[in-house]
């Protein structure tokens, strides 16, 4: 058997190696506390970055819709331009058309002014020539402003006095 003395030095490191183990146990749970620490101040960190990251997709997503709603502004105001000027151009178009109907309305005013004209003239030359015809047969055979030359040719002063109006006022009687 042993003696005390060694005894007591194998109970005192019996002893000592329970309370290293104790305290490597400690050490261990002080580790692991140290860990759980910095896992939790991870996951903290991965939540504020995850929160981050969803934030700042929120806010391009935002800045998108923004993006878009100026280029859907910017469209409108274009689409708005155009319609302006295509307006514009129409009404360009109908003042265009309205000159040329008063172009075609002045040129008929003119074509029936030279028919008038036209007119006026054949007259004046149907009487001008049955006046010519008048004086010419009684010059050869009537004696003048007889009664019957009157009865068969008519009055030849008033067809003279007939082409002296439409001469002066152009109007045919």
């Amino acid at each position: 058997m042993r003696s005390g003395y060694v005894a007591d030095g194998l109970a005192f490191r019996e002893r000592e190696r329970e309370r290293e183990r104790e305290r490597e146990r400690e050490r261990e749970r002080e580790r692991e506390r140290e860990r759980d620490t910095h896992r939790a101040k991870e996951r903290e960190r991965e939540r504020e970055t995850h929160t981050e990251r969803k934030r700042e997709r929120e806010r391009e997503r935002e800045r998108e819709r923004e993006r878009e709603r100026e280029r859907e502004r910017e469209r409108a105001r274009e689409r708005h331009t155009e319609r302006k000027r295509e307006r514009e151009r129409e009404r360009e178009r109908e003042r265009e058309r309205e000159r040329e109907r008063e172009r075609e309305r002045e040129r008929e005013r003119e074509r029936e002014r030279r028919e008038r004209e036209r007119e006026r003239e054949r007259v004046l030359l149907m009487i001008s020539r049955r006046c010519k015809r008048h004086d010419q047969e009684r010059a050869t055979k009537w004696p003048q402003d007889t009664s019957l030359h009157k009865k068969l040719y008519g009055d030849v002063d008033d067809l003279r006095r007939t082409t002296s109006f439409i001469e002066e006022t152009g109007v045919i009687v």
